[in-house]
Protein backbone atom coordinates (compact mmCIF):
# COMPACT_ATOMS: atom_id res chain seq x y z
CA UNK A 1 0.00 0.00 0.00
CA UNK A 2 3.08 2.73 0.80
CA UNK A 3 4.52 1.85 -2.41
CA UNK A 4 1.32 2.47 -4.47
CA UNK A 5 0.38 5.31 -2.67
CA UNK A 6 3.71 6.31 -3.13
CA UNK A 7 3.55 5.73 -6.68
CA UNK A 8 0.11 7.34 -7.13
CA UNK A 9 1.94 10.74 -6.11
CA UNK A 10 5.28 10.20 -8.45
CA UNK A 11 2.72 9.55 -11.22
CA UNK A 12 1.01 12.36 -10.67
CA UNK A 13 4.31 14.48 -10.39
CA UNK A 14 5.30 12.92 -14.36
CA UNK A 15 1.84 14.52 -15.36
CA UNK A 16 2.53 17.65 -14.22
CA UNK A 17 5.75 17.85 -15.10
CA UNK A 18 5.17 16.14 -18.71
CA UNK A 19 2.34 19.31 -18.74
CA UNK A 20 4.84 21.36 -18.03
CA UNK A 21 7.48 20.42 -20.59
CA UNK A 22 4.63 20.21 -23.46
CA UNK A 23 2.90 23.71 -22.98
CA UNK A 24 4.24 26.71 -24.63
CA UNK A 25 2.58 29.28 -22.98
CA UNK A 26 3.75 30.49 -19.46
CA UNK A 27 0.22 31.53 -18.36
CA UNK A 28 -0.76 27.50 -18.56
CA UNK A 29 2.03 26.10 -16.58
CA UNK A 30 2.42 29.18 -13.88
CA UNK A 31 1.04 26.36 -11.31
CA UNK A 32 3.81 23.77 -12.42
CA UNK A 33 6.82 24.93 -10.45
CA UNK A 34 4.63 26.36 -7.62
CA UNK A 35 3.94 22.60 -7.00
CA UNK A 36 6.89 21.39 -7.74
CA UNK A 37 8.97 23.80 -5.24
CA UNK A 38 6.44 22.90 -2.24
CA UNK A 39 6.53 19.40 -3.21
CA UNK A 40 10.62 19.23 -3.49
CA UNK A 41 10.87 21.41 -0.77
CA UNK A 42 8.80 19.28 1.94
CA UNK A 43 10.56 16.47 1.04
CA UNK A 44 13.73 17.94 1.56
CA UNK A 45 12.66 19.26 5.20
CA UNK A 46 11.27 16.14 6.17
CA UNK A 47 14.68 14.24 4.85
CA UNK A 48 16.40 16.61 6.90
CA UNK A 49 14.54 15.63 10.04
CA UNK A 50 14.84 11.87 9.83
CA UNK A 51 18.29 11.90 8.76
CA UNK A 52 18.98 8.51 10.50
CA UNK A 53 16.93 6.02 8.27
CA UNK A 54 18.91 7.32 5.57
CA UNK A 55 22.67 5.24 4.55
CA UNK A 56 25.20 8.18 3.30
CA UNK A 57 27.22 5.71 2.26
CA UNK A 58 24.85 4.79 -0.78
CA UNK A 59 25.46 7.50 -3.68
CA UNK A 60 21.78 7.38 -4.08
CA UNK A 61 20.85 8.83 -0.69
CA UNK A 62 23.27 11.53 -1.70
CA UNK A 63 21.74 12.04 -4.85
CA UNK A 64 18.16 12.24 -3.17
CA UNK A 65 19.42 15.18 -1.02
CA UNK A 66 21.19 16.64 -3.81
CA UNK A 67 17.94 16.63 -6.31
CA UNK A 68 15.83 17.66 -3.60
CA UNK A 69 17.38 20.66 -2.62
CA UNK A 70 18.43 21.67 -6.06
CA UNK A 71 14.71 21.25 -7.42
CA UNK A 72 12.85 24.05 -5.01
CA UNK A 73 15.65 26.39 -5.53
CA UNK A 74 15.02 26.25 -9.70
CA UNK A 75 11.42 26.13 -9.19
CA UNK A 76 10.89 29.63 -7.15
CA UNK A 77 13.56 31.25 -9.64
CA UNK A 78 11.10 30.10 -12.25
CA UNK A 79 8.28 31.62 -10.76
CA UNK A 80 10.20 35.24 -9.87
CA UNK A 81 11.46 35.27 -13.49
CA UNK A 82 8.07 34.40 -15.15
CA UNK A 83 5.92 36.54 -12.86
CA UNK A 84 4.99 39.37 -15.02
CA UNK A 85 4.95 37.28 -18.36
CA UNK A 86 2.10 35.70 -16.19
CA UNK A 87 0.50 38.76 -15.70
CA UNK A 88 0.77 40.13 -19.38
CA UNK A 89 -0.54 36.55 -20.55
CA UNK A 90 -3.57 36.33 -18.76
CA UNK A 91 -6.68 37.65 -19.32
CA UNK A 92 -10.31 37.51 -18.01
CA UNK A 93 -11.97 34.19 -19.54
CA UNK A 94 -14.99 31.55 -19.53
CA UNK A 95 -13.63 29.81 -15.95
CA UNK A 96 -17.24 29.12 -13.88
CA UNK A 97 -17.66 30.21 -10.53
CA UNK A 98 -18.81 26.45 -9.29
CA UNK A 99 -15.45 25.57 -10.35
CA UNK A 100 -13.26 28.12 -8.47
CA UNK A 101 -15.39 27.24 -5.00
CA UNK A 102 -14.44 23.66 -5.40
CA UNK A 103 -10.43 24.43 -6.06
CA UNK A 104 -10.67 26.73 -2.76
CA UNK A 105 -12.74 24.50 -0.43
CA UNK A 106 -10.06 21.66 -1.76
CA UNK A 107 -7.45 23.29 -1.37
CA UNK A 108 -8.08 24.62 2.23
CA UNK A 109 -8.92 20.26 3.24
CA UNK A 110 -5.45 19.68 2.04
CA UNK A 111 -3.27 21.81 3.19
CA UNK A 112 -4.54 21.88 6.48
CA UNK A 113 -4.59 17.86 6.37
CA UNK A 114 -0.60 18.31 5.37
CA UNK A 115 -0.11 20.71 8.40
CA UNK A 116 -1.20 17.99 10.60
CA UNK A 117 0.80 15.56 8.52
CA UNK A 118 3.67 17.35 9.47
CA UNK A 119 3.17 19.31 12.69
CA UNK A 120 1.18 16.58 14.67
CA UNK A 121 2.29 13.37 13.02
CA UNK A 122 0.93 11.43 15.86
CA UNK A 123 -2.33 12.47 15.86
CA UNK A 124 -2.18 10.71 12.15
CA UNK A 125 -0.20 7.83 12.91
CA UNK A 126 -3.42 7.15 15.29
CA UNK A 127 -6.13 7.90 12.94
CA UNK A 128 -4.74 7.46 9.42
CA UNK A 129 -6.87 4.90 7.44
CA UNK A 130 -4.15 2.54 7.38
CA UNK A 131 -0.79 1.94 9.46
CA UNK A 132 2.00 4.27 9.12
CA UNK A 133 4.97 6.01 10.73
CA UNK A 134 5.66 9.16 12.13
CA UNK A 135 8.52 9.58 9.45
CA UNK A 136 5.89 8.65 6.40
CA UNK A 137 3.45 10.88 7.80
CA UNK A 138 5.51 13.73 7.60
CA UNK A 139 6.45 12.31 4.01
CA UNK A 140 2.86 12.49 2.96
CA UNK A 141 2.61 16.14 4.16
CA UNK A 142 4.92 17.12 0.80
CA UNK A 143 2.71 16.21 -1.82
CA UNK A 144 -1.13 17.11 0.01
CA UNK A 145 0.60 20.59 0.42
CA UNK A 146 1.60 20.87 -3.08
CA UNK A 147 -1.90 19.57 -4.07
CA UNK A 148 -3.40 21.81 -1.63
CA UNK A 149 -1.31 25.46 -2.20
CA UNK A 150 -1.64 24.42 -6.26
CA UNK A 151 -5.54 23.85 -6.24
CA UNK A 152 -5.50 27.50 -4.29
CA UNK A 153 -3.24 28.66 -6.80
CA UNK A 154 -5.56 26.98 -9.76
CA UNK A 155 -8.55 28.95 -8.18
CA UNK A 156 -7.16 32.03 -8.95
CA UNK A 157 -6.59 31.53 -12.55
CA UNK A 158 -8.99 32.81 -15.37
CA UNK A 159 -9.17 30.00 -18.20
CA UNK A 160 -9.78 26.17 -18.81
CA UNK A 161 -6.11 26.36 -20.56
CA UNK A 162 -4.41 27.73 -17.54
CA UNK A 163 -6.39 24.84 -15.34
CA UNK A 164 -5.34 22.27 -17.64
CA UNK A 165 -1.69 20.82 -16.22
CA UNK A 166 -2.78 21.47 -12.86
CA UNK A 167 -6.38 19.51 -12.58
CA UNK A 168 -5.19 16.90 -14.90
CA UNK A 169 -2.16 16.40 -12.16
CA UNK A 170 -4.42 16.22 -9.35
CA UNK A 171 -6.77 13.99 -11.20
CA UNK A 172 -3.98 11.33 -11.84
CA UNK A 173 -3.38 11.22 -8.37
CA UNK A 174 -6.71 10.81 -6.94
CA UNK A 175 -7.43 8.14 -9.71
CA UNK A 176 -4.19 6.20 -8.57
CA UNK A 177 -4.47 6.75 -4.79
CA UNK A 178 -8.40 5.32 -5.33
CA UNK A 179 -7.16 2.06 -7.57
CA UNK A 180 -4.34 1.71 -4.69
CA UNK A 181 -6.74 2.21 -1.58
CA UNK A 182 -9.34 -0.50 -3.45
CA UNK A 183 -6.22 -3.28 -4.65
CA UNK A 184 -5.67 -3.38 -0.32
CA UNK A 185 -8.99 -2.89 0.78
CA UNK A 186 -8.29 -5.71 3.14
CA UNK A 187 -6.02 -3.14 5.42
CA UNK A 188 -9.90 -1.14 5.50
CA UNK A 189 -12.16 -1.68 8.06
CA UNK A 190 -14.94 0.26 5.90
CA UNK A 191 -16.77 0.63 10.07
CA UNK A 192 -14.41 3.33 10.72
CA UNK A 193 -15.40 6.88 10.13
CA UNK A 194 -11.43 7.77 8.71
CA UNK A 195 -11.75 4.43 6.22
CA UNK A 196 -15.13 6.25 5.05
CA UNK A 197 -14.27 9.40 4.94
CA UNK A 198 -10.85 8.65 2.88
CA UNK A 199 -13.15 6.47 0.03
CA UNK A 200 -15.86 8.98 0.04
CA UNK A 201 -13.15 11.92 -0.50
CA UNK A 202 -11.34 10.28 -3.17
CA UNK A 203 -14.05 8.84 -5.06
CA UNK A 204 -15.33 12.49 -5.50
CA UNK A 205 -12.21 13.97 -5.68
CA UNK A 206 -11.47 11.30 -8.25
CA UNK A 207 -14.94 12.18 -10.57
CA UNK A 208 -14.56 15.83 -10.44
CA UNK A 209 -11.09 16.25 -10.66
CA UNK A 210 -11.18 13.70 -14.02
CA UNK A 211 -14.62 15.55 -15.37
CA UNK A 212 -12.36 18.90 -15.15
CA UNK A 213 -9.52 17.16 -16.94
CA UNK A 214 -11.87 16.34 -19.73
CA UNK A 215 -13.75 19.97 -19.75
CA UNK A 216 -9.93 21.72 -19.54
CA UNK A 217 -8.72 19.11 -22.90
CA UNK A 218 -11.62 19.80 -24.31
CA UNK A 219 -10.46 23.87 -25.02
CA UNK A 220 -7.40 22.65 -25.97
Amino acid sequence: MHARFLGAMYLSAFALLLGGFLKRRWSEIAVVPVMTAIWSGGIFVVSMLHTELFNFAKPQTWAWFVAYAIYPVIAIRLVRVHRAQFRLESASGSLPAWVRSYLVVQGIVLTVLADVLLLKPDIMVENWPWPITVSLAQLYSAPFLSFGIGSLVLSRMWTWSQIRVGITTISVFAAGVLIASWLHRSLFSMAEFADLLWFGYFSLATALTTFLSWRALRRE
